[in-house]
C-alpha cells in the first residue's frame, strides 16, 4: 500500500500551454521616457490567497525591470510627487470550473486502467485580465487606457504504473481523483508565476508603443525651443523650473537645508552626480561629484 501511494504520489513534470499566443510587441526607441510615475492604486481579486495578490500586484516590479519611466514609485509618495500616475484592476480565475474536475476526476479513477494518466493526465486552464489606466498627475486627465490577457492550460501527466495498482485498490485511487478536481498550492503557484508576469508586461509594452510617439514629438519640441540651454549646466541665478524643462536628465528632491539666504531645496540627478541648491525657486550653487 505505501508503494502505491508513492507510486500514485509521483509524475513527470507539467507542460504549460499558451492559449493567448501574441506576436511579439517591439521595443519602442527612446525609452526609458522622461516622466515618472506613481501607482496610485491596483484592485485585484477579493479572497485571493497571499500568492495570488503578491503576482496581481507586481506591475511596478515589470515596469522597473523594463525600464518604461525614469522612476516607478509604488505607492505613490506625496514628498516627492510623480508626473503620472497608474491605476489597475487584475483578475484572475480558473477555467472549466466543475468540468475539469470531474474529467480530472475519471483520470485518476477509474481511467488508469485505460492509461489516461498517461495520455491525458491532470489539466487545468487559468486565465488573467488586467485594465490600466495612466493618468496625468496635475490635470488628472486620463492618457492611456490599457488592457491585456493571458490564459495558459497546464497540463501534468504520470508514466508511473502506480495509478493502476491505486485503481484496483480503490480507495487510493479515489483519494487521488480527489485531490485532483481542483489544482493544489504548487499548481496554483505555478500558473501565477507563469501568467502574471507575462501579462504585466504585455501592459508594459503596449504603453510604452503608445506612448512613443508623444515623448519623441515632447522632445522634438523641446530641442528646437531650448536649442544650446538643453542639457546645459546649471546656472546660477536662473530659475529651477526653466532649468528643468530644459533636461532629459531626471532629478528627485534629495531634501532641504536651513541656511542663511532661505530654506535650501537640494535636487540630484539619478546619477547622483549633479547636485543643485535651489532657494525661492533659483539656483543658488550647483555641484558636480
Amino acid at each position: 500500500m505505501a508503494l502505491c501511494c508513492a507510486w500514485i504520489l509521483s509524475g513527470c513534470a507539467a507542460k504549460f500551454v499558451d492559449l493567448t499566443p501574441t506576436a511579439p510587441i517591439p521595443r519602442p526607441a527612446g525609452l526609458p521616457f522622461d516622466d515618472s510615475v506613481g501607482i496610485e492604486s491596483i484592485r485585484v481579486d477579493a479572497g485571493a490567497d497571499a500568492e495570488t495578490k503578491r503576482w496581481q500586484g507586481d506591475l511596478a516590479g515589470v515596469l522597473r525591470k523594463e525600464t518604461i519611466f525614469q522612476r516607478v514609485d509604488d505607492p505613490c509618495r506625496s514628498d516627492d510627487p510623480t508626473n503620472l500616475l497608474l491605476r489597475a484592476k487584475v483578475s484572475g480565475r480558473f477555467r472549466g470550473g466543475g468540468g475539469y474536475g470531474f474529467l480530472n476526476f475519471l483520470t485518476w479513477f477509474p481511467g488508469p486502467f485505460l492509461f489516461t494518466h498517461n495520455w491525458r493526465g491532470t489539466r487545468f486552464e487559468y486565465e488573467a485580465r488586467a485594465d490600466v489606466e495612466l493618468i496625468d498627475a496635475q490635470t488628472r486627465e486620463v492618457v492611456g487606457n490599457y488592457e491585456a490577457q493571458k490564459a495558459y492550460k497546464l497540463i501534468h501527466r504520470s508514466s508511473n504504473p502506480g495509478p493502476m495498482f491505486g485503481a484496483m485498490v480503490i480507495i487510493p485511487g479515489v483519494v487521488k481523483a480527489t485531490v485532483s478536481t481542483w489544482p493544489r498550492e504548487k499548481y496554483r503557484r505555478m500558473f501565477y508565476e507563469k501568467t502574471y508576469p507575462e501579462l504585466w508586461e504585455l501592459i508594459a509594452a503596449r504603453m510604452a508603443n503608445d506612448r512613443a510617439g508623444y515623448y519623441e514629438q515632447r522632445r522634438t519640441e523641446r530641442r528646437e525651443r531650448c536649442g544650446h540651454r538643453l542639457d546645459a549646466d546649471p546656472v546660477v541665478g536662473s530659475t529651477w523650473t526653466d532649468f528643468q524643462a530644459c533636461q532629459t536628465r531626471s532629478f528627485t528632491l534629495a531634501g532641504q537645508e536651513p541656511s542663511e539666504a532661505g530654506t535650501v531645496t537640494v535636487y540630484v540627478n539619478a546619477a547622483r552626480s549633479l547636485k543643485v541648491h535651489v532657494i525661492d525657486g533659483r539656483i543658488a550653487r550647483w555641484l558636480v561629484r
